[in-house]
């Protein structure tokens, strides 16, 4: 049985203040014995991992991720955090290709896979981002689409990922992301099965079947339950919902039914 994950993005949101505010009220009302039933990740913006790790405002148990890192352990990349520093300040999760990275960054295949040899060689999880456009998805070329995104996993040696638990997939249709848009139930789990038999011709079925796979965009507590009710559904990547914990620790609730 794969343990639900929920990951929060909160991309460039909360002041130092705002994120006091949020652990304190989650710390308090998150109900005892969650973490053995859920896995729960926390993706804050660059300067605040040190305040979620380090001074430990989460309650024990909740994983501290980031949102990028770069290949490159150290150097001339101005703006850049290495996998190096990430793990320093006991990050254990990275997101990768996001599809706002992908857009406004121009991040590349050949990017993204150094990015996910990194995180991986670091010891970090890499949470690595697929999904399709609008308008691939009206031509007909999700799949298309999603095959080429995950052509990446081919240059990681399947040896890096001892354990299924070291690496997740989420499926983020672009047309969703901050929309209010999201994809039917029977949309998420028709691809999510088709990125769980892709990722068995890359790595194999034990791997493959180990594997976490979330789904993100537009996730509200509204219309979670229905769709991480699919079997190859096993959480989510949130962000709006994420920013307010009554609304994540909704998500959470419905997760540790699952």
């Amino acid at each position: 049985m794969r343990k639900p994950l929920l990951a929060a993005n909160w991309k460039m949101n909360k002041t130092l203040e705002e994120v006091r505010e949020f652990a304190q009220e989650f710390k308090r009302k998150l109900p005892h014995g969650t973490i053995g039933h859920v896995d729960i990740v926390i993706c804050p913006v660059f300067v605040h991992i040190t305040a979620l790790s380090l001074d430990h405002l989460l309650p024990a148990g909740i994983a501290v991720g980031a949102q990028d890192g770069h290949w490159e352990d150290k150097g001339a990349f101005t703006g850049c955090v290495s996998p190096a520093m990430l793990k320093d300040l006991k990050a254990r999760y990275v997101i990768i290709g996001h599809s706002e990275r992908r857009q406004y960054f121009h991040e590349t295949n050949e990017m993204l896979t150094k990015k996910l040899l990194a995180a991986l060689k670091a010891g970090l999880i890499p949470i690595f981002c697929v999904g399709e456009r609008l308008q691939e998805r009206e031509e007909g070329r999700t799949f298309k689409v999603l095959e080429e995104q995950m052509s990446v996993l081919r240059d990681v040696p399947a040896e890096l990922v001892p354990d299924p638990s070291s690496f997740v997939l989420a499926y983020e249709p672009v047309w969703a992301i901050g929309t209010g848009k999201n994809a039917a139930p029977e949309q998420a789990q028709e691809v999510h099965h088709f990125l769980r038999e892709t990722a068995r011709r890359h790595w194999g079925a034990e791997r493959a079947e180990g594997m976490r796979l979330l789904y993100g965009g537009s996730v509200t507590p509204e219309n979670f339950s229905s769709l991480a009710n699919g079997p190859d559904v096993d959480g989510g990547l949130v962000g709006g919902a994420s920013l307010d914990s009554q609304k994540f620790l909704r998500l959470i609730e419905i997760l540790t039914g699952k």
